[in-house]
C-alpha cells in the first residue's frame, strides 16, 4: 500500500494547525490591545492628574513628564503592532477560492448555486490523480499560511515588547511620584480644588 493517503492526512493535520496558530496569534494580539489600552488610559488619566500636584521646580517634574509621554507612546505602539497583526491577511485554502465551486444564480444574485463544471473537475479524476492534486494544494496552502503566520507572530512579539516597555515606564512614573512625595515635592492641594 502506498503512503500517499497517510501523507495527505498528515498534510491536512498540518494545514489545520496553521489555522489554529492563526487563531491563537489573533487572540494574543487582542489581549495585548486590551492590556495596552488599559496602561495607556491609566497613564493618560492618572499620570496627568497626579503630575498637577508635582512641584514643577523640582527635578522630578521632567522625569515624570518623560516617563508619562514615553509610556503612552510605547503603549500606543503596542496597540498599533497588535492591530497590524490582526488585520485580515489572505490565507490560502486547499480548494482555492471556494466561491469558484459556486456560481451566481441569474434570477437572484444573492443566491449561489453549485458550479457543476468546477465540481466535475474534481469528481471525474481518478483517486490517484485527485490525491496527488490535493497533496500539492495542501503543501502550497501550508507554505502560504505559515508565511502569513510568521509575519503575524513577529508583529505580536513586537507588540508584546512594546507593552512590557509601557508597563516599565508606568512603574518608573509611579516610583518618581513616590519619591517626589517623600521629598515633599508633591502636594494634594490642587486636588482639593476639584
Amino acid at each position: 500500500m502506498k503512503a500517499d493517503r497517510l501523507f495527505l492526512e498528515e498534510l491536512r493535520l498540518q494545514y489545520e494547525k496553521e489555522f489554529e496558530l492563526k487563531s491563537n496569534l489573533e487572540s494574543k494580539a487582542n489581549n495585548i490591545i486590551t492590556a495596552s489600552g488599559t496602561v495607556a488610559g491609566f497613564l493618560l488619566i492618572f499620570g496627568t492628574f497626579l503630575l498637577g500636584g508635582l512641584n514643577q521646580k523640582s527635578g522630578f517634574g521632567d522625569g515624570a513628564m518623560v516617563s508619562l509621554a514615553a509610556g503612552i507612546a510605547i503603549a500606543v505602539t503596542a496597540i498599533l503592532f497588535s492591530i497590524y497583526s490582526s488585520i485580515l491577511k489572505k490565507y490560502s485554502f486547499v480548494l482555492g477560492d471556494v466561491s469558484a465551486l459556486t456560481i451566481e444564480d441569474k434570477n437572484n444574485k444573492k443566491n449561489r448555486k453549485p458550479n457543476e463544471v468546477q465540481i466535475k473537475h474534481f469528481t471525474d479524476k481518478d483517486e490517484c490523480a485527485f490525491t496527488e492534486e490535493m497533496i500539492i494544494a495542501y503543501a502550497k496552502s501550508i507554505y502560504d499560511n505559515a508565511s502569513e503566520n510568521d509575519k503575524k507572530a513577529k508583529a505580536v512579539m513586537r507588540g508584546q515588547w512594546a507593552f512590557f516597555g509601557s508597563v516599565i515606564f508606568a512603574f518608573v512614573l509611579i516610583v518618581i511620584l513616590i519619591l517626589a512625595f517623600n521629598f515633599n515635592e508633591f502636594s494634594f492641594v490642587h486636588l482639593s480644588s476639584l
